[in-house]
């Protein structure tokens, strides 16, 4: 094993959990006034940037590209994701300072909301798994849920292409949802069904 495997596998060994730990410990100081607005920010956008890298080469990982293998528009891929994550944690901080302990809120709310974020871990590491594997065909398959949201139910069982998914934008885990994702146990899985016929549908 190379130094390049060696270390790829070593940053990959961490996991959702340790993404979920540190986002409660973030949430948790600031709601019991530990630490500031300006360590809840710095907190929130390191701990997305580095877990939501180490789940989208995972993803990659699990259909054999390593880390440094990644393509420029892999990549950039990534980066809008992330990007795409931090205008949302201004409005999270106002909910936690509103909620604090010193407020007379309670934690198990702000904790909960956090939730929404953990649930990014799964969405990037199925984007990066997707774009890594090529363009090939997938199919939406439901999750082992006894209910599932109006958005999945119409997405069950269409196959079209990685790009095609991609470009739609609706995946599963997705915050645009029905369901929001975070509870959302449907994936995207390599096929030799026949490609659906006509447009996928909206959420």
């Amino acid at each position: 094993m190379t130094d390049a495997t060696s270390t790829t596998w070593g940053f990959l060994r961490e996991t959702k959990a340790d993404f979920g730990a540190s986002i409660r410990a973030a949430v948790r100081g600031f709601w019991a006034g530990h630490t500031n607005e300006f360590d809840f920010f710095d907190s929130m956008m390191v701990s997305i940037r580095r877990n939501l890298t180490k789940a989208w080469q995972e993803g990659a990982a699990e259909v054999g590209i390593r880390a440094d293998e990644l393509t420029s528009e892999e990549l950039r891929g990534l980066e809008n994701m992330i990007a795409g994550q931090f205008p949302h944690i201004g409005g999270f901080a106002d909910a936690i300072e509103a909620g604090s302990k010193a407020n007379g809120g309670l934690l198990r709310p702000q904790v909960a909301r956090g939730r929404m974020w953990i649930a990014r871990w799964d969405e990037a590491k199925m984007k990066g798994r997707m774009m890594a594997a090529g363009d090939i065909k997938l199919v939406w398959t439901l999750g082992p849920t006894l209910a599932h949201c109006g958005t999945c139910l119409k997405m069950s069982g269409k196959v079209k292409r990685s790009s095609t998914w991609l470009a739609h934008g609706i995946l599963p885990k997705s915050p645009i949802l029905r369901c929001g994702g975070f509870n959302c146990k449907c994936s995207l899985d390599p096929t030799d069904l026949p490609m659906s016929k006509g447009r996928l549908p909206g959420a």
